[in-house]
Formats: C-alpha cells, sequence, structure tokens
C-alpha cells in the first residue's frame, strides 16, 4: 500500500506577511535553528531559499560541549509576535504547537545526513515526502528562491 502525505491544511496565500519585523541590530549572518521532525526535509526546503548559506542537518541537546547555535532576544520577540499573527488569523484548524526554546547544544548528524535529498533523490522517503515539499515551495515562493534554482 503507498504512503499518503496530506498537504499542510492551509494554503500559502493565508499566511499573512509579518507584522513586526525589525531590522536586526548589528550587520552580518544569523543562525538559526529549526527542529522540523525530519532533517531531510528541513534541509531540502531551506537549501532553496535566497539568503540562506549553510545548512546543517543534526541533533540537539544531549551533553557534548559542541554548543554553537545560539538566537537573541530581537529574533525571539519576532517568532512569538509572527505566532500570535498567525493564531490571530486562524490560519490553521488547532493552536499552533511550535515551542521557542534556547538552544543550549548542537551537534552535526553523521556526514551521510548532509544534502541527504539532493544526493538521494530517488529514495522514496525523498520522493514522497521531501520532494513535494520542496515542489510547493518552488511552486508558491519562487520569488525567494536562490538564482540558481528559480
Amino acid at each position: 500500500m503507498p504512503l499518503e502525505v496530506s498537504p499542510c491544511p492551509s494554503p500559502p496565500e493565508r499566511f499573512p506577511d509579518p507584522v513586526f519585523d525589525p531590522r536586526p541590530e548589528t550587520a552580518g549572518e544569523r543562525r538559526v535553528a529549526l527542529a522540523g521532525g525530519c532533517f531531510w526535509c528541513v534541509e531540502a526546503v531551506y537549501r532553496q531559499l535566497d539568503g540562506v548559506l549553510e545548512v546543517v542537518n543534526g541533533y540537539a541537546g544531549g551533553a557534548a560541549a559542541q554548543a554553537d547555535c545560539y538566537g537573541d532576544e530581537q529574533e525571539r520577540a519576532v517568532a512569538e509576535a509572527y505566532i500570535r499573527q498567525l493564531e490571530a488569523a486562524k490560519v490553521f484548524g488547532a493552536p499552533i504547537a511550535t515551542e521557542l526554546t534556547k538552544l543550549d547544544r548542537f551537534y552535526p548528524a553523521e556526514a551521510y545526513h548532509q544534502d541527504y535529498a539532493a544526493n538521494h533523490p530517488d529514495q522514496p522517503y525523498v520522493r514522497l515526502v521531501a520532494a513535494p515539499k520542496v515542489a510547493k515551495l518552488r511552486k508558491h515562493f519562487a520569488e525567494k528562491l536562490k538564482a540558481a534554482v528559480r
């Protein structure tokens, strides 16, 4: 029996532009750690976006001292404001379950997990789960893609 993956219940056009999104106080690169279930899918999507310089799949938490990804209070305020905005717009049929927490530790995943979707496009999970997410990104947000993937 084939695996069926349900699409996001809300079409992208229902997502409002952020009302609160100030420019960072200092110039330069920023880091963000996103937990999204399967890092192959998160990587496959974010690698396509203009402005994303690097994506590293990995694990959070634990006891080793390799932590190197922390956000600032302004970034947290922007994320909290947008979550409230999405809730108020009733974009989803249920409350948003996203949790904003300080990342204490980050560990890069094994080498074979890096660039996995790009290196294994015919792997069944990539074809059934990651590829449709990339296709949706390209369809609905083409203006946000790197020039090389437009």
